[in-house]
């Protein structure tokens, strides 16, 4: 599946670069999202809508960066990112004790009428893959979940990190 991933993201990658050579778009920046770490966020949906707890999920990013390179430039990655696994460096599993859970748009599980936004929400539970098979709409209404805390690199950036890191895997002993 990464290896999967690796080749969509190259084709991604092409597509990106041919656009460039259209009139108007010369100036547009494309950006490919890196995963840099998970946090843990206490939820609670009976009393969060959407818009608070996307809040809680971006705060907790922020925070766990500070004093870092990314502090300025972090945030929670959204449920279609994760789900489509548009994001490099993105694990392959859940495997910590709270579930994932990303940011809304397409963030709505079940009906649950006793939680602000009306149902719970979609996440990655311990053990599943990460991605639409993986994918549980039943998350909430309270506990923890990790939040994915991800980096926007320009295209150019993307390439020399992935070249960074190409040389870096075929160097090792």
């Amino acid at each position: 599946a990464v290896e999967e991933g690796s080749e969509y993201l190259e084709k991604v990658r092409k597509l990106l670069e041919e656009l460039r050579l259209c009139p108007g778009l010369r100036t547009a920046v494309f950006t490919v999202p890196h995963f840099r770490l998970s946090v843990d966020v206490p939820i609670k949906l009976d009393t969060d809508d959407d818009d608070a707890t996307d809040l809680k999920l971006q705060e907790a990013c922020v925070r766990k960066a500070e004093g870092t390179e990314d502090n300025s430039t972090i945030r929670a990655a959204n449920h279609t990112e994760i789900e489509q696994r548009l994001i490099t460096g993105l694990p392959e599993k859940s495997t910590d004790q709270s579930s994932v859970m990303g940011r809304c748009p397409d963030c709505a599980g079940k009906n649950y009428p006793a939680a602000m936004s009306k149902h719970l929400r979609k996440c990655f539970k311990q053990g599943s893959t990460i991605d639409k098979n993986g994918t549980a709409l039943d998350c909430g209404p309270t506990g923890h979940v990790l939040a994915i805390c991800v980096v926007d690199l320009s295209l150019a950036d993307h390439v020399a990190a992935q070249t960074d890191a190409t040389a870096t895997t075929t160097s090792a002993p």
